[in-house]
C-alpha cells in the first residue's frame, strides 16, 4: 500500500514539475496577489481593498481554482500520454486517483492559504477570522477538487460542464431563502469562514446552517464524489483511459 502511495506521489510530482505542466492558474492567482500588494505598499491600493483580496481567496477563489486545477487528478495525465503508464503500474486504481485528488487539493489549498497570509501581513488584521477562513478554504479545496475531478470523469468537456455547474446552481442557490441555500456548497463554505462572508447574502427562512452542519455537509459530499469517482475511474476501460 505505501508504496503504491510513493509511486502516485512522485508521478503526481513529475507532472507538475515537468515542461509544460506547470499548474499557471495557481501562479496567476499569486501573480495578482503580489502585483497588489506591490500596489499597496506604494499607496496604489487601500488597505481594504488588500483585505478584499485575502477574502476572495475564499469566494470565488477556491472553487474557482479547484476547478482548474482539478484536471491534475486524471485529465492532464491523459493528455500528457502519461495515464496509461500509471493505469499499467503496480498501483491500485482507487489508490492512484485518491492520492492524486487529495495532491491537487493540497496544492490549491496552499496556494490560496499563502494569499490570505499574505493579506493578513498587510492589513495586520490576525484572529479567529482568519483561522477560519484559512480552514474553510481547507476543506472547501478538497470538497470542490472530489466534486470537479468526478465532473472531469463523466464529462468530456469536463472544465465546461463544471463551469455550467458553478456558475447556474452554486452560485444562484447560494443566494435563495435559508432552507434552498443548503443545496450550495459554496454557501458552506461562506458559513465555515464566518459572519463576513454570510452578510452580503440576504437570509429569510427558517433554518440557518451552522459551522458544525456546513463542515459536515462539506465532508460529505467529498467523501460521496471520492467514492463515486473511484467507482468510475476503476471500471473504466483502457481506451477510455488512455
Amino acid at each position: 500500500m505505501f508504496n503504491g502511495v510513493s509511486i502516485a506521489l512522485r508521478t503526481f510530482g513529475a507532472s507538475i514539475y515537468s515542461s509544460g505542466r506547470i499548474p499557471r492558474s495557481a501562479l496567476l492567482f499569486l501573480a495578482v496577489t503580489l502585483a497588489s500588494v506591490v500596489a499597496y505598499l506604494t499607496d496604489g491600493l487601500t488597505q481594504t481593498q488588500i483585505s478584499d483580496i485575502g477574502q476572495s481567496a475564499l469566494f470565488p477563489g477556491t472553487p474557482l481554482l479547484a476547478l482548474t486545477l482539478s484536471g491534475l487528478a486524471v485529465t492532464e495525465a491523459h493528455s500528457a500520454k502519461t495515464l496509461l503508464y500509471l493505469v499499467m503500474s503496480p498501483v491500485p486504481r482507487s489508490t492512484l486517483l485518491t492520492v492524486r485528488t487529495l495532491c491537487a487539493a493540497a496544492l490549491t489549498g496552499l496556494t490560496l492559504g499563502l494569499i490570505v497570509v499574505i493579506a493578513t501581513v498587510c492589513t495586520e488584521k490576525w484572529g479567529l477570522q482568519t483561522v477560519r477562513q484559512m480552514g474553510a478554504i481547507a476543506l472547501g479545496a478538497l470538497f470542490y477538487m472530489s466534486l470537479f475531478g468526478l465532473i472531469q470523469l463523466l464529462f468530456r468537456r469536463g472544465l465546461f460542464a463544471g463551469v455550467l455547474f458553478y456558475f447556474l446552481l452554486d452560485v444562484p442557490l447560494a443566494r435563495l431563502p435559508a432552507d434552498l441555500s443548503m443545496l450550495s456548497p459554496s454557501w458552506h463554505l461562506r458559513v465555515l469562514a464566518g459572519p463576513s462572508f454570510t452578510t452580503e447574502v440576504a437570509r429569510a427562512g427558517s433554518f440557518t446552517s451552522t459551522p458544525e452542519i456546513s463542515a459536515a455537509v462539506l465532508l460529505m459530499g467529498t467523501l460521496i464524489c471520492g467514492a463515486f469517482s473511484v467507482f468510475i475511474f476503476s471500471r473504466k476501460d483502457l481506451g477510455d483511459l488512455c
